[in-house]
């Protein structure tokens, strides 16, 4: 029984009232009376409790169904049909809680409104009526449909949202329509289930592509030698049965974390709810990883506060050779300490170095003591300074190739020298540049011998290539006699010359090319895209985590691989070409 229905409430009151009159029962005697006597008593306690309720709250009621009936009348004014069918429901509704006066007075209010709302409905079922037989006729024009099974779906749903904002007709009549509309849809749609279905596929195999990924993490970070780990494991996952492996290269397993991250981003599209659960999977382990990382962070930000700590401590020392000698060991194991976030670093820095510069400004103190004995001292590290600028203007190439363990020579004398802070530094970036010209001279030195040691490996590779099809061409290349650089493998060469170009391993050349091009960040092919990005999920799946070899040493093992292959032209001009790219972007 709806409480709120004083009609209702009422007729029930009366019913009991009845039972309960047939059903006399002394008041003295309640103690022992039945259970269907209490339970009458019982009812008409919470019936006329109901009753008292309402009354109580008519004044509510009446200005509730007041507001609605005007809104019914706005929306009627406005030829607002749903809108007016609403308020008509709403007014029926509140008028439940009036008494049966009230509700008379609001009904006879009500009924020619209600009959205003049923003539809009017979007028609007000749402007519907025609354009749901066009909708029916729009939609059958669909069947067949040879349009992109996404712009069919489109039309589709477009259809179906036009018809969902017409009003309805007569039951009989928009039910015969209905059926008519809505199985002209499902088999418009029939292309469409086929292509989603396949679609979903694809979602499901990225969402098991997401998870193996996720595994390969956790087993990544199940086998590292972790120092201080911390944490458990989560619920779905299990501590690895082997002993942990080797102590992170913490650098290695940022870029770890950060490829992981790149391929996950890459593994598209998912359903909605795989993607909740992948990315919330993949988050979980990468946050666990990047925590052990967090924690290398905090344990060098401790050492590196100590040392901010020690060198603080310097500038108040009355020993001055002694602060000073701190000093430099404190900068010395500053470099010691491994990575920490550049922000802090650089702030840690800031406060290190401002207790140094004290440390080191104190020399000046002692200056006018000292005068004559800094004086030579300039003098003698002045003289040096200039010894390294004859060395480095020298003419003889082979002897300027001996400049860094000539100037080492030199710059070490120069640190040997007790000078004062500001002209130590003056000198000391006299040999710095020195230095760095020094490098540039002795590396264009050995970068033009690199060079040409580079140059004739890849005519030499050329060469054996060619030998089949220009053996005067070939025989020049090979003829020319120069070093090879470091690392090549001269005996796998020969034997490439002597057997010339192999035939077949066509997928293992495109392999070693792709490879290549990946190491040098070189676009492939447009028609070898997918094999590179095949390529680098096998390699990222069997390789994660794993110690890399250097860039310099990968270019040599790539191209001993590739030499081994015994390569057409084809494939060796594409890799020479590579080579050389990579190469040019090392200078």
């Amino acid at each position: 029984m709806d409480s709120s229905d004083y009609q209702s409430l009422q007729r029930q009151i009366g019913i009991v009232n009845k039972w309960a009159g047939s059903l006399p029962w002394p008041d003295s005697q309640l103690t022992i009376a039945p259970a269907q006597i209490a339970q009458l008593r019982q009812a008409s306690t919470q019936l006329n409790t109901q009753i008292s309720t309402l009354k109580q709250g008519q004044e509510k009621y009446i200005r509730r169904v007041r507001t609605a009936l005007d809104q019914l009348g706005v929306e009627l004014d406005q030829n607002h049909s749903k809108d007016a069918d609403r308020a008509l429901n709403k007014v029926r509704r509140l008028l439940k809680p009036l008494a049966p006066r009230q509700r008379q007075l609001f009904e006879q209010e009500l009924r020619p409104l209600a009959a205003r709302l049923n003539e809009v409905h017979d007028w609007q079922g000749f402007a519907i009526e025609p354009k749901k037989i066009e909708l029916c006729a729009s939609m059958k024009s669909l069947l067949g449909s040879k349009e992109n099974v996404v712009t069919l779906a489109a039309k589709i749903k477009s259809l179906q949202d036009e018809w969902k904002q017409l009003g309805p007709l007569p039951r009989a009549r928009d039910q015969q329509l209905w059926e008519e509309f809505k199985t002209a849809a499902d088999q418009a749609f029939e292309p469409c289930k086929a292509a989603f279905a396949r679609q979903a596929e694809l979602r499901r195999e990225n969402f098991k592509q997401r998870m193996q990924l996720v595994a390969q993490l956790r087993d990544y970070e199940n086998k590292m030698a972790w120092p201080q780990s911390t944490g458990a494991p989560t619920d779905d996952e299990e501590p690895g049965d082997s002993p942990p492996g080797a102590a992170p290269d913490w650098r290695l397993v940022q870029k770890t974390l950060d490829t992981a991250r790149e391929a996950f981003r890459n593994i598209k599209p998912v359903d909605q709810k795989g993607e909740k659960k992948s990315q919330k999977a993949f988050r979980s382990i990468c946050d666990r990883i990047y925590g052990h990382i967090k924690e290398e962070y905090g344990r060098n930000i401790a050492l590196k506060e100590e040392l901010v700590a020690r060198a603080q401590e310097l500038v108040e020392l009355e020993d001055l050779r002694h602060a000073i000698d701190q000093a430099k060991r404190i900068q010395r194991d500053w470099k010691e300490v491994g990575m920490t976030p550049v922000g802090v670093d650089r702030k840690l820095w800031k406060k290190l170095r401002t207790a140094c510069d004290e440390v080191f400004a104190r020399l000046d103190q002692q200056r006018d003591q000292n005068n004559a004995e800094i004086d030579a001292c300039v003098k003698q590290a002045e003289s040096l300074r200039d010894q390294a600028r004859d060395l480095l203007n020298s003419d003889d190439d082979e002897r300027r190739l001996h400049l860094k363990k000539d100037l080492s020579g030199l710059k070490q004398q120069f640190r040997e020298i007790d000078l004062p802070h500001a002209i130590q530094q003056r000198l000391g970036k006299d040999f710095q540049n020195i230095e760095s010209q020094a490098r540039d001279v002795v590396n264009g030195i050995r970068a033009r011998q690199e060079q040409a040691r580079w140059q004739q490996l890849l005519e030499r590779i050329r060469a054996c290539a060619l030998k089949t099809t220009d053996t005067d061409a070939a025989t020049t290349f090979w003829a020319k006699e120069s070093e090879l650089p470091k690392g090549i493998d001269r005996q796998a060469l020969e034997s490439f010359w002597q057997d010339g170009p192999a035939e077949g391993n066509e997928e293992k050349m495109l392999e070693a090319c792709i490879a290549l091009e990946i190491l040098g960040e070189i676009e492939s092919p447009v028609e070898d895209k997918e094999a590179r990005m095949n390529y680098q999920m096998k390699r990222l799946l069997e390789g994660m985590g794993s110690q890399q070899v250097p860039a310099a040493d990968a270019l040599q093992v790539s191209i001993n691989q590739f030499i081994s292959l015994h390569p057409s032209s084809r494939w060796t001009e594409r890799f020479c070409s590579g080579v050389e790219k990579i190469r040019a972007s090392s200078y």
